[in-house]
């Protein structure tokens, strides 16, 4: 949206540590400049906004979609890297392109996009969950965030009323 503090978002979904195989759910956004504070709340509000209500149809559609356009035709070096590292890290497989490529397709056709909503409302909805937030090295004033800060802007969003088709 052209009023939107962002100006990309993307999530990252990670296998947490290794005792404990608590999944890891982030998000890494670019903010236009001096809008740290209002891209914060703005992504704070989409992640309640779905919690309360779920995805929209649209959203889990998209997501699919997304997912899987993302098959590749070869790794790269720096890919291949990275999954003998998650394999030494979090005891994954490793694994041949085209091996993950066809598990790949075979998780996506058995997916639905119910299942897909019921595991995102699971993330969401974790009792367990705990916050944090990594700042850019250049920032020129940590002033702006403290922990009474940033509960306040949750409590803030918490409280908003919200329907389920609104965003941002």
């Amino acid at each position: 949206q052209a009023n939107s503090a962002l100006l990309d978002v993307f999530t990252l979904s990670q296998h947490g540590n290794l005792s404990t195989r608590h999944t890891e759910f982030g998000f890494e956004a670019t903010v236009k400049e001096t809008k740290l504070k209002d891209a914060l709340r703005e992504i704070y509000r989409e992640l309640e906004r779905a919690k309360r209500f779920g995805f929209t149809e649209a959203e889990v559609k998209t997501a699919f979609e997304t997912r899987q356009k993302q098959s590749v035709e070869n790794l790269t070096n720096s890919q291949w890297a990275d999954q003998m590292i998650n394999m030494v890290r979090y005891g994954e497989s490793l694994r041949m392109y085209e091996e993950s490529n066809e598990l790949r397709k075979r998780f996506m056709a058995a997916t639905t996009p119910t299942d897909l909503q019921q595991q995102l409302q699971r993330l969401l909805k974790d009792p367990n969950q705990v916050p944090f937030i990594l700042l850019p090295k250049k920032l020129s004033s940590f002033s702006m965030f403290s922990d009474s800060s940033v509960k306040s802007m949750v409590a803030e969003v918490q409280a908003e009323p919200m329907n389920e088709h609104q965003q941002g």
